[in-house]
């Protein structure tokens, strides 16, 4: 089968950072950088099958990036009112824009929320580990968090680490 003949997905990505003016960067540049903060998700946009891209993240003010074969959307999650239409909106967005695979670069609710629309919509969900996994724990309330999350990150189709030390956190 010739790499041309392959199907292109749709990706929904919900990752860290300043996502509308991270892609605005990549999708100017021809080639994928070796390294440094805009090499994995140009790597993304530029691979065979990857056809249309959402890419989300929560950010101090909303974002919304339209360009070629992406989309780049940032979220708020300042105050309870907030959060609430936060979650209601990543529902209505991630699902009008059905992807045929998940990567979710976040615990907490974001990545509930991917998990909730990957089952609903019968896609792999791939959780990608960038940061430790015990940084919030503090109390009673920390320690039931972190075990929600390892939970959910076990419901995931498979798990990206971005280094030896998260995947031996993750193993244990």
């Amino acid at each position: 089968m010739d790499i041309k003949d392959k199907e292109q997905k749709r990706y929904f990505y919900f990752k860290n950072g300043d996502v509308v003016s991270q892609l605005q960067r990549v999708s100017s540049q021809n080639s994928v950088p070796d390294g440094g903060p805009d090499s994995f998700i140009s790597d993304l946009l530029h691979h065979d099958d990857v056809g249309n891209v959402f890419v989300a993240a929560f950010d101090e003010q909303k974002k919304y990036l339209i360009e070629r074969n992406y989309v780049a959307k940032t979220y708020t999650t300042r105050g309870m009112c907030s959060k609430i239409s936060t979650i209601l909106s990543m529902l209505v967005d991630i699902f009008k824009f059905k992807p045929q695979r998940i990567l979710c670069g976040r615990q907490g609710y974001a990545l509930a929320i991917c998990l909730l629309v990957g089952s609903l919509l019968n896609c792999r969900v791939v959780f990608s580990a960038h940061n430790r996994l015990d940084n919030q724990v503090r109390g009673c309330i920390g320690r039931l968090r972190q075990k929600i999350d390892i939970w959910m990150i076990r419901k995931c189709y498979s798990v990206i680490c971005h280094g030896p030390y998260l995947a031996d956190q993750l193993r244990e």
